[in-house]
């Protein structure tokens, strides 16, 4: 094995010997430096992820939240008894229970913010090509 390895090096070395060495033109290395200045000129520009409107609209909501809880009696009184709305305190309706441990609702949990990133993420991704 030793045997072939040193016909092939002879080989290789005979090849390389008789085609010679290239050499670029005298421009190279001006050209190669230009492209690399030009691409580094090139400015990333800032977009955030969650726009100005979007960050405005969730402060309303929270706004919103906090008003609600605000003026929503604690006591027994619901808010249709304090305005008036016999009508309406009168709809009674109830919810069905579902008992998840903690860590189905953990798992749960994680799934959700983990597929509302991914279209974030794609679409920034897109942008930045």
């Amino acid at each position: 094995m030793d045997k072939q390895s040193n016909t092939e090096e002879a080989f290789i070395k005979k090849s390389v010997q008789e085609a010679g060495l290239l050499k670029p033109d005298p421009g190279f290395s001006q050209r190669v430096m230009a492209a690399v200045a030009q691409k580094s000129i090139a400015k990333t520009v800032y977009r955030p992820l969650i726009t100005k409107p979007i960050w405005a609209l969730l402060g309303c909501m929270v706004a919103a939240c906090i008003a609600i809880l605000f003026f929503l009696p604690t006591e027994g009184i619901s808010l249709f008894d304090r305005w008036g709305w016999a009508k309406l305190s009168a709809i009674e309706f109830s919810m069905p229970t579902l008992d998840l441990s903690q860590t189905v609702t953990y798992a749960i949990g994680f799934l959700v913010l983990f597929l509302v990133q991914i279209p974030f993420l794609k679409r920034s991704f897109i942008l930045r090509g």
